[in-house]
């Protein structure tokens, strides 16, 4: 994987700080001096400024935004690589390199891999635009937890007055990690996470604020990353296979914008190392590898359903449009069964076919690409309604059931009724055309091996 076009800028070594397992190593990484020196020139490089009017302002305002992020702090569990933020953003860019060149964790699917690698390769600036810009409004939604288990929500200029009142604090200001450290320890600040809440209970989430403040700045035209910024968090709602959620999150998103937020939630997550008490921190992919196998079941899940609806008379050139649009649908199962018999009128037991299908989704069982063809013509298999040969089945259904016009136990209206209704794929009338006919009972066991010999 080596024909995209991204080039290691200075300061980003990164074959020299990965280790044997394709993470990287923060005994490697440069200094934070260094740190800053790579990432500011990386951002000179991958954005322009205008050269003036309103753009030209905001552009100067991102960049400010820019360092104040370097300073975003960064306590708890959930951050070790580093205590201020710009550690988190120098090894999101340097997890960007080893997609290009190749390198994953072996835990990491080839399907991953190749939606990782269509993102970088298609839009590469995008990619280390989105470095910087993912987390451009962290310093505007900080809240502290305490060790007395006290969540404070607190301003950037609180938390920045907090710092200036205290020897240590000062010297966190100027960049001390050592000094931010213990600042918050002599503070009693345990954690410290990136979402606030509102009085309505409602999160102000850092990927949504971003999102709307690179909107009204105007100067990042892109739907894709923007798509992306908004989602990249969601990968932490996910503990399991879950294609519900995936389809709440990810349903109406095109496969670019699917890709990119894969992308995206890819490394984050691996530029998150983790601990519970500060030892051999490590990235965690178990909700990132749920993330992607909820996607690759949904997708499959889509496939199967557009493989079984296929060649009917209405429909396939809008199927799959149809089927993005209804896996938001709250009502989704009814909202299957009618699609089903939109395109196929009569041919399947809707109501059947869409409480199978809910139930193959809802399931945590993994299903991949390759299984899609079989599950597809299963479901057609067991919920088609079935057709007959009617040439051969008429004449030797008559025959077995003839006999018993004399008996009284079903007339000839009967069986003219009975048959008319297997000719048509209507369940209700070949319900109705076998309802207390004593005959049929009697005969059962050669009725059903007719049907089953003359079933098409």
């Amino acid at each position: 994987m080596t024909d995209i076009n991204l080039q290691e800028p200075d300061g980003f070594a990164v074959a020299d700080i990965t280790d044997d397992l394709n993470f990287i190593a923060l005994d490697r990484l440069p200094s934070r001096e260094d740190r800053l020196k790579a990432l500011r020139s990386l951002a000179s490089r991958v954005f322009v400024r205008p050269e003036n009017g309103p753009e030209a302002e905001a552009y100067d305002e991102m960049l400010l935004r820019f360092e104040r992020g370097f300073q975003v702090p960064q306590q708890g569990p959930y951050h070790r690589e580093g205590a201020f933020m710009d550690s988190h953003l120098y090894i999101i860019r340097a997890n960007i390199q080893n997609i290009a060149e190749g390198r994953f964790p072996e835990d990491v699917p080839e399907y991953v891999r190749q939606a990782l690698h269509r993102t970088i390769s298609s839009d590469p600036l995008a990619v280390e635009q989105y470095v910087f810009l993912h987390d451009i409004t962290k310093a505007e939604c900080l809240t502290l937890t305490l060790d007395s288990g006290e969540k404070q929500a607190v301003t950037w200029d609180e938390w920045q007055g907090m710092l200036r009142s205290s020897k240590s604090g000062q010297s966190a200001i100027k960049g001390s990690e050592a000094a931010l450290n213990e600042f918050c320890r002599e503070h009693g600040i345990v954690g410290i996470s990136y979402y606030q809440q509102e009085d309505e209970g409602e999160k102000i989430s850092h990927g949504d604020t971003g999102a709307e403040y690179i909107e009204r700045t105007g100067l990042i035209d892109n739907s894709t990353m923007l798509a992306a910024i908004r989602a990249h968090e969601v990968a932490f709602s996910f503990e399991n296979i879950n294609v519900p959620t995936y389809d709440r999150y990810f349903g109406n998103f095109t496969q670019e914008e699917r890709d990119f937020a894969l992308t995206a939630s890819y490394v984050d997550t691996m530029a998150a190392y983790q601990s519970e008490d500060g030892s051999n921190p490590k990235p965690d992919l178990t909700n990132f590898l749920a993330l992607a196998s909820s996607r690759e079941k949904a997708e499959s899940c889509r496939e199967i359903l557009a493989i079984a609806l296929k060649g009917g008379q209405v429909l396939d050139e809008m199927l799959d449009v149809r089927i993005a649009e209804i896996v938001q649908d709250e009502e989704l199962q009814s909202a299957i069964a009618s699609l089903v018999e939109e395109a196929h009128p009569g041919r399947f037991r809707a109501g059947e076919f869409a409480q199978a299908y809910m139930k193959l989704r809802s399931s945590k069982d993994a299903i991949g690409k390759a299984d899609v063809a079989e599950r597809a013509s299963k479901i057609v298999e067991h919920y088609e309604v079935e057709r007959y040969d009617m040439s051969k089945l008429e004449p030797e259904l008559r025959k077995v059931l003839a006999p018993h016009v004399s008996t009284g136990l079903i007339t000839d209206g009967q069986i003219d009724t009975l048959i008319e209704a297997l000719k048509t794929p209507d369940l209700d009338a070949r319900k109705k055309a076998t309802k207390g006919i004593s005959a049929i009972r009697q005969e059962m066991k050669s009725v059903r091996e007719l049907l089953a010999t003359h079933k098409i």
